[in-house]
């Protein structure tokens, strides 16, 4: 189904333009634009393996989470829905030697911080193109710091509220194993 509907926006989207154009930008791209492309999205890269490694902490190599970051970007532009995030739950507990607990707690939280990275900027988005250029800079400049400060304050209180929810839920050892 997903499949369907990705192909369906692709088809509609390239029926919009000319292939000629799209020919034409193809071969407009110098060495130093394809470069540029490829610096960030090794610095993007680079980051995310970063913060996985903020997330999990330090017995897990950079380089082996970089090269799992990879995969999983991969893995996530080729499948429908989002699937391709358990690659990286599934490489990180076989090739990382992490448990499966640990990758979808990471990822989990991952998810959390990109929502809250990206939910104010949608939003000064919306407010920019829905405005119609009627809003001053001054006051979007505005918005977009108010909105950075809920965004902010939003994940200082997911610690706290996390750990609240967890002592209401009751202890992760319930079956008495005593690990």
């Amino acid at each position: 189904m997903a499949a369907a509907v990705t192909g369906g926006l692709l088809g509609y989207l390239l029926s919009q333009i000319e292939p000629g154009a799209l020919v034409t930008a193809a071969r407009g791209m110098t060495p130093r634009h394809v470069a540029a492309f490829l610096a960030l999205l090794l610095a993007g890269v680079a980051a995310r393996a970063v913060r996985f490694r903020i997330l999990l902490g330090p017995p897990t190599d950079l380089r082996l989470l970089t090269g799992i970051v990879l995969v999983r970007n991969l893995f996530v532009d080729l499948l429908p829905a989002r699937l391709g995030e358990l690659s990286y739950v599934y490489l990180l507990s076989r090739r990382a030697r992490r448990t499966v607990e640990e990758g979808l707690a990471s990822l989990m939280l991952s998810v959390a911080f990109d929502v809250a990275a990206l939910t104010p900027l949608l939003l000064l988005a919306l407010l920019t193109v829905g405005s119609g250029g009627a809003v001053s800079g001054p006051w979007l400049a505005g918005a977009a710091l108010v909105l950075g400060a809920a965004a902010f304050g939003g994940a200082r209180l997911a610690g706290p509220l996390g750990r609240r929810a967890a002592q209401v839920v009751g202890p992760a050892d319930a079956g008495g194993t005593g690990r």
